[in-house]
C-alpha cells in the first residue's frame, strides 16, 4: 500500500510496494486542475503502509514499514512542497 493525500488540487502518492513485493521510495504528484503527473524526489527510504498527511504545506510520511523492517516504524519523512526537498 502507498501513502497520498491532497490539498487544494495537488494530490502526492508516495512508497508503497511494486509487483514484487519490493518496497518503493518513487513520489509522484498530481495536479488535477491539469490532470498531469510529476515525478517528485523520492523518499530518504522506502516505506510501505504508512500515512501521508498535508499540513503547513509539508508533507508528511508518518509510521508503516521499510523495506527490511518486520516491526511498525515511529518516525516519519517532511517534504517541503515550495523547497522540493525531503528532511
Amino acid at each position: 500500500m502507498l501513502m497520498s493525500a491532497s490539498f487544494k488540487n495537488i494530490a502526492i502518492f508516495a512508497g508503497g510496494m511494486d509487483r514484487c513485493g519490493k518496497v518503493m521510495h518513487a513520489v509522484e504528484r498530481y495536479q488535477s486542475e491539469i490532470g498531469t503527473w510529476k515525478t517528485l524526489p523520492s523518499l530518504i527510504k522506502p516505506w510501505k503502509l504508512s500515512s501521508g498527511v498535508f499540513t503547513d504545506g509539508k508533507f508528511y510520511v508518518i509510521g508503516g514499514i521499510g523495506s527490511h523492517d518486520t516491526n511498525a516504524l515511529t518516525c516519519g519523512e517532511e517534504y517541503d512542497v515550495d523547497a522540493q526537498k525531503w528532511t
